[in-house]
């Protein structure tokens, strides 16, 4: 699913340059449930948005389902990201005059889908989350668990086949993370790979993995 080669990336120049990642090279099979931990400033965050097809690395490959995703064209990264991968951030990112419904259609503005069939699919992955009922109320008349549900469901949208999360939990209480990490582990179990940045060891135990970054490298 996921094959790096030698990744650095490189912020700035100089004095001033950051080195991010210094040769990160790994392999995620299809599937997978991936956890992703580090110290702030390791690296892992980065990692992660160049995985999504969001942050050119400055040397190195990066393969997604069989596609080098930084030797496509701008807009064909764009459309590869809309067919095949789903983002989910600690910062939920939703409009706020769209409906839940209407937020979670956004992605889907890109296919060539009806009308129809581009609010069954939205209705669906309200239901998956279980917001279903509330799908005509507006982000700021939901909680924050239901508004990082809804999300999730956004994410999931366009069936990915990939699944990338950036502290997903991270403004949630205990029981609220539970809830998600739970329907983060059923996503698991249809075949979807996940791989999510997490500092939280206690939400890594949901994955089936752990890589540990440090200094911009794998750790282990």
């Amino acid at each position: 699913m996921i094959k790096t080669e030698n990744i650095i990336k490189k912020y700035g120049s100089g004095d001033s340059e950051v080195i991010a990642l210094n040769g990160v090279s790994l392999h995620i099979n299809e599937g997978e449930f991936t956890a992703v931990m580090g110290e702030s400033g390791s690296g892992k965050s980065t990692l992660l948005s160049i995985l999504g097809a969001m942050n050119s690395p400055t040397s190195g490959s990066v393969e997604v389902n069989g596609t080098d995703i930084y030797k496509l064209s701008k807009d064909e990264r764009s459309m590869f990201r809309g067919r095949e991968l789903g983002f989910v951030f600690q910062s939920f990112y939703l409009v706020p005059y769209l409906t839940l419904l209407e937020n979670v259609m956004v992605p889907l503005v890109i296919t060539k889908k009806t009308k129809k069939e581009k609010l069954e699919m939205a209705e669906y992955s309200l239901d998956m989350v279980g917001l279903g009922s509330k799908s005509h109320r507006l982000p700021g008349e939901i909680s924050g668990g239901e508004m990082e549900r809804t999300a999730i469901a956004r994410a999931i949208v366009n069936r990915p086949s990939l699944l990338l999360a950036d502290e997903p939990t991270g403004n949630l209480d205990s029981k609220t993370g539970k809830a998600i990490m739970s329907l983060f582990s059923d996503f698991n179990k249809t075949g979807m790979t996940i791989v999510m940045v997490t500092h939280s060891s206690e939400w890594a135990g949901y994955a089936g993995r752990v890589i540990r970054v440090a200094d911009g490298q794998i750790a282990d």
